[in-house]
């Protein structure tokens, strides 16, 4: 395996075990959703009957389903590591997944912070926003301090 490839793919597993973590500390349902969860056994069944379109689907998944603390509302979130936060590319990520998965949610990881928005606001506006209150910010201050210890 390609050494720069173990690299992105622990940073990106790091950034889905904060997500989860984080919103799951504040009372939020965390459900794993995409495709890295559901692919190993959709693989076996890859010669069913409409099985390349099921998983074809399934690659531009969201990492997460969310239910929020009050079960009234559920959200679907795509999670992404960045070591630098590049608008234009976030913005490519949210038209991306904007066309299979709307509503859908852009969470990333950065050293400098998190950042959360629907993807239609992304699209619109240009760029993502930082988190806000969805999750308290000495929360957000214990796990970024993490992230910055792994990006040492």
């Amino acid at each position: 395996m390609d050494n720069r490839f173990a690299k992105r793919l622990i940073k990106g597993r790091i950034a889905e075990t904060v997500f989860e973590q984080m919103f799951s500390e504040v009372g939020y349902k965390v459900i794993p959703f995409g495709y890295e969860r559901a692919m190993p056994e959709l693989m076996h069944y890859c010669k069913a009957s409409g099985a390349k379109k099921v998983i074809d689907n399934f690659r531009s998944a969201p990492d997460f389903a969310v239910i929020s603390p009050n079960q009234q509302m559920v959200y679907l979130v795509e999670v992404k590591f960045r070591s630098i936060l590049d608008n234009d590319e976030v913005v490519k990520i949210a038209k991306n997944q904007l066309k299979r998965w709307n509503p859908s949610w852009l969470f990333i990881t950065t050293k400098e912070g998190f950042y959360l928005d629907e993807v239609s606001d992304i699209v619109e506006s240009g760029k993502i926003l930082l988190m806000g209150d969805e999750v308290d910010s000495d929360i957000q201050s214990k796990y970024l301090k993490l992230i910055q210890e792994f990006e040492k």
